[in-house]
């Protein structure tokens, strides 16, 4: 292996900076690798021709507690915990928080392309239409606001819950939007899909308890709620006169709902630490899925309808093959409540939301985590990541990817690492290598940044 595909990580992308390695920082510009794009080490002298070319950038070297992490792990997502995510059909990802914000990003490569705040208090639900063009949140202001996913921005606000709005979801056919809340009420709207603006009430219906989950089957006949008192109560939405069925699905209140693809299978998930499947059409019990060490907060199918996933309260993801109930594998990553999970529409990925206010992605045939969303401007100083620019349908864009990504062709790096300051230690003298000239030595900062690049 070339000192270059060291300091890159050989053939697999750049890695962790040593804390081991030479005292001196290590520049790296940006360079073609294939079909990608991604960091090449240079000698600090001839890389700084290269490095104005393509933007420089400042950071600090990487602690012995992040070396050798690999993606940026302890990246954040979010400033505070992220309550909710939705994957659309094209693959984009939205995620919620309490920190009140929406954020935009691609999958797999966790980027950052947009963030807008238009609620006044938490993020705590999102949904979004089956073609992938509008989306809905709801928040602790009690509103429900409708976005265009083209412009990333809210379009229309509905008024009418008086608590905390913990639900939504869309009719298959995106003319519906349902909302539920701590207000004990499920309300129905009618959503233009031409005319957001004009989106108005439908129907209201009574729980009589706070209400935080909601599914419906693939055919838009039957909404499901689940509610605090751990029960779970069923509409036949085309019969005028709303007829009802109620269960006692939970000892615990009903934390998460989701209705298989193929609409056989109803599944629910209470903070009694168990998460349980319902036949359909006539909710018959099916399996108690047992294994988790804290409340089931959320729960989604995979795309095929083989596979029910669980997050909990005990920090961990289970996956469990459907309708057996027998567990196919557990994913551990979180270092707080796993509040929220969606799979992307071709299966092959699934993301999580967490308390520990980080969004991570795993690769579902594998079992494995792909890779941490990072927000620099949320993250702590030490973890890095990559900014570039790039023009999509004639504007330009600038995405931010977790540290150890690579750049897609077209882009121009911004920075790799959030700005700090670093005063080199004063090393010991040493002769010069034969193979190599002494390396340039930079005076120590004075509470300036210094502009380097280093290795993810």
């Amino acid at each position: 292996m070339t000192e270059s595909d060291d300091a890159m990580g050989g053939a697999d992308g750049p890695r962790h900076r040593d804390p081991g390695d030479d005292d001196e920082p290590q520049v790296y510009a940006i360079g073609r690798a294939g079909a990608g794009w991604s960091l090449e080490r240079r000698e600090f002298l001839a890389a700084m021709s290269a490095a104005a070319g393509a933007g420089m950038t400042s950071g600090r070297p990487v602690d012995e507690l992040a070396a050798g992490l690999g993606l940026a792990v302890d990246g954040f997502a979010h400033r505070d915990p992220v309550t909710a995510v939705a994957v659309t059909r094209n693959a984009r990802l939205i995620t919620g928080s309490r920190d009140r914000s929406v954020k935009f990003w691609t999958l797999p490569e966790g980027a950052l392309v947009g963030q807008a705040t238009r609620h006044t208090e938490g993020v705590s639900a999102l949904a979004t239409s089956p073609d992938g063009r509008v989306f809905a949140s709801g928040g602790g202001d009690r509103s429900v606001k409708l976005w265009s996913l083209t412009t990333q921005e809210a379009v229309s606000t509905l008024h009418g819950h008086t608590g905390e709005v913990r639900a939504l979801v869309f009719s298959p056919d995106g003319k519906t939007l349902v909302s539920a809340g701590a207000d004990g009420t499920v309300r129905v709207w009618s959503i233009p899909l031409w005319d957001l603006e004009g989106a108005r009430p439908v129907r209201t219906l009574e729980v009589g308890s706070p209400v935080s989950a909601l599914a419906m089957d693939p055919a838009g006949a039957s909404l499901f709620a689940g509610d605090d008192r751990g029960r779970i109560t069923a509409w036949e939405l085309r019969d005028p006169e709303g007829t009802r069925r109620t269960l006692q699905a939970h000892a615990e209140p009903v934390r998460a709902l989701a209705v298989s693809p193929r609409g056989d299978w109803l599944a629910s998930g209470g903070l009694d630490g168990n998460a349980r499947t319902w036949s359909l059409p006539l909710l018959r019990e099916g399996t108690v899925l047992r294994g988790h060490g804290g409340g089931v907060g959320a729960l989604t199918f995979t795309p095929d309808g083989a596979q029910l996933v669980t997050g909990s309260r005990d920090n961990t993801i289970r996956l469990w093959r459907v309708p057996q109930g027998q567990l196919v594998r557990t994913l551990r990553g979180h270092t707080g409540d796993v509040n929220t999970l969606a799979v992307a529409p071709d299966g092959a990925w699934l993301v999580s939301g967490s308390d520990d206010r980080s969004v991570q992605v795993w690769s579902v045939p594998e079992g494995t985590l792909r890779t941490t969303l990072v927000d620099l401007e949320v993250s702590p100083v030490e973890v890095q990541g990559i900014r570039y620019r790039v023009t999509e349908n004639g504007r330009e864009v600038t995405y931010t990817l977790p540290g150890g990504a690579r750049l897609p062709e077209g882009a121009v790096c911004i920075c790799n690492s959030v700005p700090g300051s670093w005063t080199p230690p004063a090393p010991p003298p040493r002769p010069p290598r034969p193979s190599q000239p002494e390396p340039y030595r930079p005076p120590p900062s004075r509470g300036g940044v210094t502009h380097y690049w280093y290795p993810n």
